[in-house]
């Protein structure tokens, strides 16, 4: 089907965004190009998943107080505090979208190229006396050392 142009907008915004943040942060914390990336950022990326989409689940009621917390720490970074507008609006960040992390996670793990995902032939049940990495565990041990 393609990129909707729209979308692909969202994209450029969001790297862009992206890009000049992090070369912000490396030149220690230089105010003008922080603010430019956030900007793009913030309006990037409701253009990536539709405006209606990102407009409701952002102002859900259970997500007010994350969404407030997430636009203080912006409103800090365009006030010239870009150290602390970084952290709060992480904060914000870390609590508006928390819950889907675990979601990521399993969406990871059924890729063939990430370690413990995928079919990997032998025992997919998970468990069985393999950690994540697909290594064997070594048997349990008693508090003197022995088996």
């Amino acid at each position: 089907k393609g990129f909707v142009p729209d979308r692909k907008t969202g994209l450029i915004m969001c790297a862009a965004g992206a890009m000049a943040t992090m070369l912000g942060i490396s030149l220690f914390f230089e105010k003008n190009l922080i603010r430019v990336g956030n900007i793009l950022l913030v309006l990037g990326a409701p253009i990536v998943v539709g405006p209606a989409r990102a407009s409701r689940y952002v102002l859900a009621p259970a997500k007010l107080r994350a969404t407030l917390v997430f636009a203080f720490g912006f409103f800090l970074i365009l006030s010239g505090r870009p150290l602390l507008g970084i952290c709060v609006e992480a904060f914000g960040f870390l609590n508006l979208f928390g819950n889907l992390f675990p979601m990521l996670g399993v969406m990871l793990r059924s890729l063939p190229f990430v370690p413990g995902g995928g079919n990997t032939g032998g025992n997919s049940g998970g468990g069985g006396g393999q950690d994540f990495g697909g290594m064997p565990m070594p048997p349990p041990q008693d508090e003197y050392g022995g088996y």
